[in-house]
C-alpha cells in the first residue's frame, strides 16, 4: 500500500489567514504520525506553496526536507503551480514544471522523481514534458483512465509505462479516487474501521503481490473544511479525524497482509512492464473523480473563466513578444530589459487552478491585481524593445534555435509617422498569412485606398472598418496585409495611397448576398435562419461540401430529427432561457468587391432578447478559409452557457474508417485521435448542474477533422475571447454525425457568469489536405500574430 497527501494553500476556497491553522491542523500532525509509525508517506506540495510555508514557519519545510533526507517518508513534485495542463501552452507548462523543480531542489534539497498529475487532469501530450522535467513516474487516477483506455483490472495492481514519451520513459503509479474517497469516509466518520478495512482486503491476493493507493489526493481533510467558520476556533488536542487515522494505522501495522511502501518504491518492488495509453478518442483528457467533475469545470466554468483565461492569454502573447524580441536585439552580455524567467514563473502561479473554482474574493482579488501588474510590465517592456528594433540599423546574422535572424531596414528613407515597423518573432517563414492591424492619420493626410510599399516593392492591401474626418479624409483604417517574412525578420514598409491620393474612397452600397465564390471558396447562406451556412465548399480541396446545414430528415433518427445548422450559437441564459441568431436576417455583401483583394465580407445584423449582434462573415480570394466574426452587445445576462461558431460536417464526404479529430492539448506533439467506432457527447450534460460532459484544450487554438484526404480546421483566437471546443461524435447505420461548438461559457456548481457590453469572438474554417503542420501554423499565425506599430508609437 501506498499513499500521496496532496497539500496546496492555493486552494480556492482557503483564506490567506487560515494558512497557520492548516499547519496546526492537518500538515504537521501528519508528519508527527509517520515518524511514530514508520509509514513513507508520499507528501506532495506544489512549488509556491512550499515557498509560503516557508515564510510562515521555517522550521516545517526544514522537517520536510529532513524526514526524506532520512528516507521517512517522500516528497512528491507537480510544478510551481497547480496548473490545468491540457488547457495551458506547452511553453507555459514546462516553465511551470521546471519552476517547481528549482524551489524543489532549492527549499528540500532535491527534486522530485514523482509528479502528483494537477487534479488527476491528463492528456497524451504531456508525458514528454514530464519526462523533460525530471519526472520518472506520474501518480494518476486508475478509475477514470481504464475508462478511458480499457484496461485490463489486473493492471491496476502494478505500475505501467506511459505511452508518448520520446525522450525519456515516464511511467504511471496508480491512484484511484474510489479509494480514496473511501478514506475519507473512514476519517469522516462515514464508515466504521472494519468497513474500511474490508475494502481494503477486496483487493488482497494471498498468492500474488499487489500494490494499491489508499489515498491520493487532498491533505487538508483533518479537522478542517476548506473555508469553513470553524477553522478560526481554537486548536486542541483532541483532533478525532487524525486519531481515527492513528487507530487504522495501528491495526495495518498489526495485520501481515498490509505493508505501506513509499510511492516511488512501488516502481522497484513491482517493476514495470506494459507500456497503455491512457487516453482515447471517446475520452482524450481523464480527469478526476465523476463525470461531473470535468475538464470544462476551469477552461468555461467557474467564476468567470473564459475571461479569465483570455488574459492569460493576452499575457502569454506579450510575454513571448518581450521574449523574442529580447533574444533578437540585446547580447547575452547586455542587461535584460525585462527579466523573462521570472515572466514565467509569474503567470504559472497566475494560471492556477484554484483561481477558477470557488475563488475567495481575496484570492480573486489577487488575481485581477496580479495579472494587471504582471500585463504592465510586460507592455512597458515591449515598448522599450520596440523602440529598441527601430533604431537598430545593421542586419543581425546570428544561427540560433536553428534558424536564421535578421532585422532588416527595409530602406534608407527617414522614417516618418506613416511608416510602420513589422516584425515577425516566430521561428518560421510568414508565408502571406493574413494580418491585420489598425492605423491612424492626421486632417487630410489621406483621401483614398491605401497599401505598404517596401523597398522591393507594394504588399498586397485591403483597406477596412474605414472612419473619416468631416472634411472626407481618413481618421483611421485598418488594413489587412499578407506579407512575406522570415523568421526575426523586421520591416519597415511606408503606407502610401494605392492611386492618386486626391482620389477619395467610395463608400461601398450593400447588396443582398445568399451564395458567395472565390477561386478557393464556395459558400451559401441561409437568410431565414440567421445567415447560417447552407453549404460550405473549399473547390480545391475537394469537390463535396465539406460542411453545412443538414436537413431535419437526413439521418431518420429521432434524436437527430432537427435541422443541424453550421455557423450559428447556442445560448442558454437564467432570464431568457435558449436564445439562438437563427432569426430572419438579410445578409448583404458590398458592391465593389474589386475592393476587397484579400477577403470579401458579409455583413448580418440580428436584435436578440439579450441584446444586439453583429455577425460577420469573411470570405477569402486565394485561400480556402472563411472568418467569422461575432460582435456582441449584451445586456445585463447571467448565462448558463454560450456556443459559438457551430460547424457541422457533412457525412457525406469523408471515409468514415478514415475519419480523425487532431489537436494540441497542453503538449509539443499534435494529437491525433482515429474516430470510426468512437462515441463523444461532450456537450451534452452530465449533472443537473453540469452543461457539458467534457472538452478539448486545443491549446494552440485550433482543432481538424479529416480523413486521409481532406480536411477542415476549426480555429479560433484565444487571446480575443478564450474558448474550447466541444465535439460529438457518433456512427449511425453507414453515416455519422459530427458536430463542433467552441463554448465560451458553461455551468457546473462553480460558476458565477455576468456579461454585459460589447463582446468580440472570432473563429475561422479552413480547409486543407491533410497536412497538420501546416493547419498548426496557420494557428500560430492567427494567435500570434506579428508585431506592428505606427512609427510614432515608437
Amino acid at each position: 500500500m501506498y499513499g500521496i497527501f496532496h497539500g496546496n494553500l492555493q486552494f480556492s476556497s482557503i483564506p490567506e489567514d487560515q494558512y497557520p491553522v492548516l499547519l496546526d491542523k492537518c500538515y504537521w500532525p501528519l508528519l508527527d504520525l509517520a515518524r511514530e509509525f514508520g509509514w513513507p508517506l508520499g507528501f506532495e506540495f506544489p512549488a509556491w506553496s512550499l515557498e509560503v510555508l516557508n515564510k510562515i514557519d521555517a522550521s516545517f519545510v526544514k522537517e520536510l526536507s529532513q524526514g526524506w533526507k532520512d528516507g521517512l517518508w517522500e516528497i512528491i513534485g507537480s510544478g510551481y503551480s497547480q496548473v490545468i495542463m491540457p488547457l495551458t501552452p506547452a511553453r507555459l507548462n514546462l516553465e511551470n514544471l521546471e519552476w517547481g523543480q528549482r524551489i524543489y531542489e532549492s527549499l528540500l534539497g532535491k527534486h522530485p522523481k514523482v509528479a502528483y498529475v494537477n487534479e488527476q487532469v491528463i492528456s497524451r501530450g504531456l508525458t514528454e514534458l514530464y519526462g523533460q522535467a525530471g519526472y520518472r513516474y506520474l501518480f494518476l487516477d486508475w478509475d477514470n483512465t481504464v475508462a478511458a483506455a480499457q484496461l485490463s483490472n489486473d493492471l491496476r495492481y502494478k505500475p505501467q509505462w506511459l505511452k508518448g514519451a520520446k525522450i525519456k520513459r515516464v511511467g504511471i503509479i496508480w491512484n484511484s479516487f474510489i479509494s480514496f474517497q473511501r478514506f475519507q469516509r473512514y476519517i469522516h466518520g462515514e464508515i466504521n474501521l472494519k468497513g474500511y478495512i474490508d475494502f481494503l482486503l477486496s483487493h488482497y491476493h494471498p498468492a500474488n503481490d499487489r500494490a494499491i493507493s489508499f489515498y491520493g489526493s487532498d491533505w487538508e481533510i483533518f479537522d478542517y473544511r476548506p473555508g469553513s467558520i470553524d477553522a478560526y476556533l481554537p486548536v486542541t488536542s483532541n483532533q478525532k479525524e487524525v486519531s481515527r487515522l492513528k487507530e487504522l494505522l495501528h491495526v495495518l501495522n498489526d495485520d501481515h497482509r498490509f505493508a505501506l511502501i513509499s510511492p516511488s518504491n512501488v516502481a522497484e518492488v513491482l517493476t514495470p512492464e506494459g507500456e497503455v495509453d491512457v487516453c482515447s478518442s471517446s475520452y482524450p483528457i481523464p480527469c478526476k473523480k465523476q463525470a461531473k467533475y470535468n475538464v470544462v469545470r476551469w477552461a468555461v466554468c467557474g467564476r468567470e473563466n473564459s475571461k479569465k483565461n483570455t488574459l492569460m492569454y493576452r499575457t502569454f502573447k506579450l510575454l513571448q513578444d518581450v521574449e523574442s524580441m529580447q533574444k533578437a536585439i540585446l547580447p547575452s552580455t547586455d542587461k535584460a530589459v525585462y527579466d523573462v524567467s521570472s515572466g514565467w514563473k509569474e503567470l504559472s502561479y497566475f494560471w492556477g487552478s484554484d483561481f477558477r473554482t470557488f475563488t475567495t474574493e481575496e484570492k480573486n482579488n489577487i488575481f485581477n491585481l496580479g495579472l494587471g501588474h504582471l500585463y504592465g510590465e510586460l507592455t512597458e517592456a515591449r515598448s522599450k524593445l520596440i523602440s529598441s528594433l527601430n533604431i537598430n540599423k545593421e542586419i543581425l546574422n546570428n544561427e540560433e534555435d536553428g534558424f536564421k535572424k535578421s532585422v532588416i531596414n527595409s530602406n534608407n528613407r527617414q522614417a516618418d509617422k506613416y511608416t510602420v515597423m513589422i516584425y515577425n518573432p516566430h521561428s518560421f517563414e510568414w508565408a502571406g498569412y493574413p494580418f491585420e492591424f489598425d492605423v491612424s492619420f492626421a486632417p487630410g493626410q489621406f483621401w483614398g485606398p491605401l497599401t505598404l510599399e517596401t523597398g522591393e516593392g507594394c504588399i498586397n492591401t485591403q483597406n477596412e472598418a474605414l472612419a473619416f474626418y468631416r472634411d472626407g479624409s481618413l481618421r483611421k483604417v485598418r488594413l489587412v496585409i499578407t506579407p512575406y517574412l522570415h523568421p526575426g525578420q523586421l520591416i519597415r514598409p511606408q503606407i502610401v495611397p494605392k492611386q492618386n491620393n486626391s482620389d477619395k474612397i467610395r463608400p461601398s452600397n450593400w447588396l443582398p448576398c445568399y451564395k458567395l465564390k472565390t477561386s478557393e471558396v464556395d459558400i451559401s447562406f441561409l437568410p431565414r435562419r440567421g445567415g447560417a451556412i447552407g453549404s460550405l465548399y473549399f473547390p480545391g480541396i475537394a469537390q463535396n461540401r465539406l460542411a453545412g446545414t443538414i436537413s431535419h430528415d437526413f439521418y431518420n433518427h429521432m434524436e437527430l430529427s432537427t435541422d443541424q445548422y453550421t455557423g450559428h450559437c447556442i445560448i442558454f441564459d437564467k432570464k431568457y432561457g435558449k436564445i439562438t441568431d437563427l432569426g430572419l436576417v438579410e445578409p448583404v455583401m458590398p458592391d465593389n468587391p474589386e475592393d476587397y483583394p484579400i477577403r470579401v465580407p458579409v455583413m448580418i445584423r440580428l436584435s436578440m432578447p439579450l441584446g444586439e449582434l453583429w455577425k460577420q462573415y469573411f470570405v477569402y480570394r486565394n485561400i480556402p478559409r472563411v472568418d467569422l466574426r461575432y460582435h456582441f452587445r449584451f445586456n445585463n445576462i447571467n448565462p448558463e452557457l454560450i456556443r459559438l461558431g457551430i460547424i457541422t460536417f457533412d457525412p457525406c464526404s469523408y471515409n468514415r474508417r478514415k475519419l480523425y479529430l487532431a489537436s494540441v492539448n497542453g503538449g509539443q506533439e499534435i494529437e491525433v485521435f482515429p474516430l470510426s467506432g468512437a462515441n463523444l457527447s461532450q456537450s451534452n450534460s452530465v449533472d443537473p448542474r453540469v452543461s457539458a460532459g467534457h472538452c478539448l484544450g486545443a491549446t494552440e487554438g485550433w482543432l481538424a477533422v479529416g480523413d486521409d484526404e481532406k480536411g477542415v480546421a476549426v480555429i479560433t483566437n484565444k487571446s480575443v475571447l478564450y474558448s474550447v471546443p466541444l465535439v460529438d461524435y457518433r456512427e449511425i447505420n453507414d453515416l455519422f454525425y459530427l458536430r463542433v461548438y467552441n463554448s465560451i461559457c458553461e455551468t457546473d456548481e462553480t460558476s458565477g457568469h455576468f456579461w454585459r457590453g460589447h463582446n468580440i469572438y472570432d473563429i475561422s474554417y479552413i480547409g486543407y489536405e491533410n497536412d497538420l503542420e501546416q493547419i498548426r501554423r496557420f494557428s500560430n499565425a492567427i494567435n500570434n500574430g506579428l508585431i506592428c506599430c505606427q512609427q510614432e508609437e515608437v
